[in-house]
């Protein structure tokens, strides 16, 4: 697995070779497959969302400890964004404030359309947010918000 280079016909014979943002894998019989994307960007009926952006303006909030962004299937947009939150100690908040927040901050095509709140953002050994993990429980909450 790699990033994946093309070299777009459409711009001519002596086009450069292109770096892309995904992540590909070649199979023993010649086809491509992507894997998904180095910049775990979202792209949400076609319009691209950074995960970090996301994460930045929510945790802008004051209520806010820590969060993380994926990407969940979505049967027409292809993916949206959906956030896993940890609320700050003592502190309530929920899914309709913290998006009336991210509405003076993103585009409305980078608003998460999930929002999971948990007791602690799960981390890896390094601190950063487990990935993985955080996947499972926008999969496991199922449209819960």
């Amino acid at each position: 697995p790699g990033l994946l280079e093309v070299k777009p016909g459409q711009l001519g014979p002596k086009s450069e070779w292109i770096r892309t943002t995904d992540l590909a894998r070649i199979d023993e019989d010649g086809f491509v497959w992507i894997l998904g994307r180095a910049d775990q960007a979202i792209i949400r009926g076609g319009f691209k969302v950074l995960p970090d952006d996301v994460r930045a303006a929510l945790e802008q909030h004051p209520g806010v400890d820590g969060a993380a962004v994926v990407a969940a299937p979505h049967d027409r947009l292809g993916e949206v964004p959906c956030a896993v939150v940890e609320p700050r100690n003592g502190v309530t908040v929920t899914s309709d404030e913290l998006v009336e927040f991210l509405r003076t901050r993103l585009a409305p095509y980078e608003i998460p359309a999930r929002i999971v709140f948990v007791g602690a953002l799960p981390r890896t050994p390094s601190g950063k947010a487990d990935l993985g993990v955080v996947r499972a429980l926008v999969r496991e909450s199922s449209g819960n918000t």
